[in-house]
């Protein structure tokens, strides 16, 4: 069971990031309210989750708020807001990469 919710939790972090490098690398790209709440969500309950092992985390969390400011920044036109949500994605981003890969090393072993 408690490898199942580690599977769980990569696939997470790993459909996080994907979301995330898609949309800093294609500005015309958008996500909707729908699937921001349902990641909310699902990061949420997976961050809370008592487990031995938690690769969903701090950070995960920080990514999806971020994630949602570039959306409201794009839906808005605000280029300030754009480029700053940008800026902390891209740190973030390396962050739950960090964080993905070594959560993968761990599960492989």
């Amino acid at each position: 069971m408690e490898a199942e919710a580690v599977r769980s939790d990569i696939a997470l972090l790993d459909r996080l990031c994907l979301i995330a490098d898609n949309l800093v690398e294609t500005r015309r790209l958008q996500i909707g309210d729908a699937a921001i709440r349902t990641l909310r969500d699902e990061v949420q309950m997976r961050r809370f989750t008592p487990a031995e092992e938690n690769v969903i985390g701090y950070e995960a969390t920080c990514l999806i708020e971020c994630i949602a400011a570039l959306a409201f920044a794009r839906t808005d036109q605000n280029k300030e807001g754009e480029e700053r949500a940008v800026m902390y994605l891209n740190v973030l981003r390396q962050f739950c990469r960090l964080d993905l890969n070594a959560a993968r090393r761990r599960a492989a072993q």
